[in-house]
């Protein structure tokens, strides 16, 4: 398949909106836009809302993106479109331009197969191509190298006009979209760039800077700085001629690299992180989209600007660490070679999130994604990163103990509290929706349930002395959980469906009417994955059939959340309940089954350029928020390694 998705011809390819280019560990997220624009955003510490998370208008009520960020964005005009003749002075007076960014959707990227992501794309502007590679360096403070060029595609001589337009300011109105996310579509215009919340740079030798970020450029061509100091240049081609220009952009105090040398020393680096991995899946043909993964992965593991600790980020363009990630460390142990990154994953929740004293000693919390399944996750990441690596055994298991303790006190709670369901956790947030006031069972629970699984399996093949005690907890969770199942599917053993209400409280019609979630139909699959309807059983197949009906699933996706921004078709939820359906398919002996939602996820969510999004929308290419998506490449990855075994690397 290579069509990109649309109204016209649904069901192709998403197309990739922002590529990556940092190094890992680095101190800023530093990405390539379609546009030409290269963005460098600044990572904030605190487990709070981060700095720069406001309300800000035209874009209306709630938190966007006003966070800071510097942008450098490279424009074309041809002398057909301007109202000037070519001047050979150096400086020229009046001169202003007012021309829109290169259209976003007119590119074509070119993607290296070993994963190394030093970036290229060329745009087709009929008369004139325009080319641009960006790479990063490998510090923790960012040096984006960008190289364009421009070529004239006539058989005539052209006078063609480079534009250079640097700022700093708010990052939404660098990516004319309000969330970091990408949920509303991104909007990129030449008018977000000329407001004064945008910091325009001086001119010093050498570089134009804000007085942090500088952006170096050769004073050797003949640039001029034009009424908002930007740089212009304008360029006498002859039939087919091409012209390059290197730049560099950072806020590092050291002065760049030359353009070839900071380009070999980036793939020296990036060949050696991508030649830790020890093994691949063992399936013909995935090497592309494995290391490409895989440098996604490790880019994902950012230093927050001033602290001496790591985040594991889950994509596009956040600044904090939402659960999901634990994706990123269940994949790199199944590969191995990466201790390192495991450690900085767990550290960041053992010896930073977790709490040290209280009543909640042992509970691992983050105020702005305040999940009750959180501390559940450290335990699953736990124990995939011993399986990886046995130091991590020791150096763990006392916090690892401490967060276990933890959600037992917590699930204990119930049994003494009027009106709650006892012996699973209370009530509170286990999603991004507002559900405090229910008993999540079928989300937060389910993931408590299978944390544990893991954990008590883990501490099994150690023979840990804390194994009694986990594994009587798991039996005793697994019990009650068992129950409320059990509860629902003899309400409605004459029913050709099987309906799961997200409270055990609630009443099947109560739910179905008044509890309106898009999560509901997700979580019906965590259920199946942790067992409690069995493996291959009568209710088991009542549910998938409950859930996949009525356009629930469709050409292998099983999650759709609203209709296509088109109006046509639907935006499915990918990954996230494909890789929970796999795991019960899996451990039901259904083969088939496994892979047709493997198949489904390589063929729809993965962009031709080895991107993935939180959202797929069958009919809208360009609606694909949360790119990419590391807690996506990690249950692909995981699914693959599960189906198709593991190969060494040598």
């Amino acid at each position: 398949m290579t069509h990109l998705s649309s109204i016209e011809q649904g069901w192709g390819k998403p197309f990739t909106t922002k590529r990556y280019v940092h190094a890992p560990f680095a101190e800023n997220i530093v990405t390539s836009w379609p546009t030409s624009m290269v963005l460098i955003g600044e990572i904030t510490a605190g487990k709070e809302r981060p700095q720069g998370w406001q309300a800000v208008e035209p874009f209306g009520a709630g938190f966007v993106a006003a966070l800071p960020s510097a942008g450098v964005v490279f424009t074309v005009k041809r002398d057909a479109d301007t109202r000037f003749r070519l001047r050979e002075a150096k400086i020229y007076q009046e001169y202003t331009w007012k021309h829109e960014l290169m259209p976003q959707k007119k590119v074509a990227y070119k993607t290296r197969k070993d994963g190394v992501p030093i970036h290229a794309m060329t745009k087709d502007l009929d008369a004139v191509k325009f080319y641009q590679e960006v790479f990063c360096d490998s510090a923790r403070v960012s040096t984006a190298y960008v190289k364009v060029s421009v070529e004239n595609a006539f058989d005539v001589e052209q006078v063609i006009e480079l534009g250079v337009l640097v700022r700093t300011g708010p990052e939404f109105l660098f990516t004319g979209c309000s969330d970091p996310d990408g949920y509303g579509g991104y909007n990129p215009t030449r008018a977000h760039w000329e407001v004064p919340e945008m910091k325009r740079y001086e001119k010093k030798e050498g570089y134009l800077t804000d007085g942090t970020y500088k952006l170096y450029y050769d004073e050797k061509e003949n640039f001029v700085l034009d009424g908002e100091n930007d740089l212009d240049i304008l360029l006498k081609l002859k039939p087919f001629e091409k012209r390059t220009f290197t730049f560099a952009f950072t806020r590092n105090e050291k002065k760049p690299k030359n353009y070839q040398t900071a380009k070999r020393q980036a793939e020296i680096f990036w060949k050696k992180e991508l030649g830790k991995a020890k093994y691949i899946p063992a399936k013909k043909g995935i090497a592309p989209l494995f290391y490409n993964f895989l440098a996604q992965e490790l880019q994902m593991f950012a230093c927050p600007r001033g602290e001496n600790y790591t985040i594991m980020r889950q994509g596009a363009t956040q600044r904090f660490h939402w659960p999901e990630a634990k994706e990123i460390i269940k994949a790199l142990a199944y590969i191995g070679g990466y201790s390192e990154y495991i450690d900085a994953g767990l550290a960041h929740y053992f010896d930073v999130m977790q709490e040290k004293d209280g009543e909640n000693i042992g509970r691992i919390h983050y105020e702005f994604v305040p999940w009750n399944s959180r501390t559940a996750v450290s335990l699953e990441m736990f124990a995939a990163a011993v399986r990886s690596d046995e130091s991590f055994y020791e150096k763990y298991i006392n916090q690892a103990m401490l967060a276990f303790r933890w959600m037992e006190r917590e699930r204990a709670k119930s049994s003494t509290m009027e009106g709650m369901y006892k012996g699973i956790f209370p009530a509170g947030v286990a999603t991004d929706n507002p559900t405090a006031a229910q008993q999540q069972w079928s989300f937060a629970d389910t993931c408590n349930l299978r944390a544990i699984e893991d954990f008590k399996q883990l501490l099994k093949e150690k023979n840990s002395e804390y194994l009694p005690e986990v594994q009587a907890a798991y039996d005793d969770y697994f019990t009650v959980m068992k129950g409320i199942f059990d509860k629902f599917a003899n309400e409605q053993r004459d029913s050709k469906k099987l309906f799961l209400p997200r409270d055990p409280r609630n009443t099947i019609e109560e739910d179905l009417k008044s509890f309106k979630d898009a999560f509901m139909y997700m979580f019906p699959n965590e259920v199946l994955s942790v067992g409690l309807a069995g493996y291959g059983t009568e209710n088991a197949e009542k549910l998938i059939k409950t859930y996949s009906s009525g356009n629930q699933s469709k050409n292998g996706l099983i999650y759709p959340v609203y209709r296509s921004t088109t109006g046509v078709g639907r935006t499915w939820y990918t990954t996230w309940g494909e890789r929970e359906r796999f795991t019960y398919y899996l451990l039901s002996g259904k083969l088939a089954e496994c892979k047709k939602l493997i198949d489904a996820l390589l063929k729809y969510n993965v962009t031709t350029e080895y991107y993935q999004g939180e959202r797929y929308d069958d009919h809208d290419a360009y609606i694909v928020p949360w790119q990419p998506n590391a807690s996506a490449n990690g249950r692909v990855l995981q699914m693959l390694f599960e189906f198709y075994g593991k190969k060494e690397i040598k």
